[in-house]
């Protein structure tokens, strides 16, 4: 004959030792704890990786194009130079001064582009801006103040000033205007980074909080219901064997915990 035998009295949380029902309750907490430390750090990971983004991609571009408005800028100095070049040196270096900055101009660009590949068109079309004029009324102004003739650098300062220096500083109102762009975008990132982190911290230590009061409030429930109001009712029932009554049946003597044994 095969024996069937019922686990279930064994399972049940009243045959639990007191001591593992308390190991139960810290563990709970703790296991509550750790969630909310994974929550916390899961949270701030990606603002972490959100920072790291802005650092290497938004925040560089504006450094970039502020370099390359003031490689712009020497470009009109270099120009003014060689309007006002008396001698073969003084415009050749002025020519040497506006090629290298015309140069360090366009790799900038083209370097911000890269970064910011998103917006890539839109520095692409300033860049273009910047080379039409060096090739139009700029290019001009440069072939005619390289002479030392007095009346055609005289002509060459004129169109500088009358065409040239008007179209890049377009170009550079261009570039602050998007630079202002980035940065206002830069500092909303970074404000709303701020609010996630805030946020996630009040989150953690609420969900935290929450728990551990649901964890301690259910604990006392089942401690009362499985501890407390048996051992209670137990007292009373030995307070009566001791006063004389014989009669009093004993619960819970079928438990496997320490109550079950002080019933037995």
């Amino acid at each position: 004959m095969a024996y069937v035998f019922d686990r279930r009295p064994y399972m049940s949380l009243k045959n639990l030792s007191l001591l593992t029902k308390v190991v139960l309750v810290a563990g709970t907490i703790g296991l509550v704890a750790i969630a909310g430390a994974g929550y916390f750090g899961w949270q701030t990971s990606n603002v972490s990786s959100n920072y790291q983004d802005l650092l290497q991609n938004d925040a560089q571009v504006p450094f970039l194009l502020a370099r390359a408005n003031r490689n712009m800028s020497e470009v009109i100095g270099s120009l003014y130079k060689n309007a006002a070049s008396t001698t073969e040196k003084d415009n050749a270096d002025a020519v040497a001064a506006r090629d290298k900055a015309k140069g360090t101009a366009v790799e900038y660009f083209s370097e911000a582009a890269t970064i910011l590949p998103d917006r890539a068109s839109e520095i692409k079309g300033m860049e273009a801006q910047f080379e039409a004029a060096m090739d139009g009324s700029c290019g001009q102004v440069a072939k005619l103040s390289q002479s030392t003739d007095t009346a055609q650098n005289l002509q060459a300062l004129q169109m500088l000033i009358a065409d040239c220096q008007p179209a890049i500083v377009k170009v550079q109102e261009a570039v602050t205007s998007f630079n202002d762009g980035i940065v206002k975008g830069v500092a909303a990132q970074v404000q709303e980074n701020a609010t996630t982190v805030s946020q996630t911290i009040w989150t953690t230590i609420s969900g935290i909080l929450l728990a551990t009061l649901g964890i301690i409030a259910l604990s006392v429930i089942v401690m009362r219901s499985s501890v407390t109001q048996p051992l209670a009712f137990l007292l009373r029932q030995m307070r009566a064997m001791q006063d004389g009554d014989y009669s009093v049946k004993i619960d819970n003597r079928d438990r496997k915990e320490e109550i079950g044994r002080i019933a037995n």
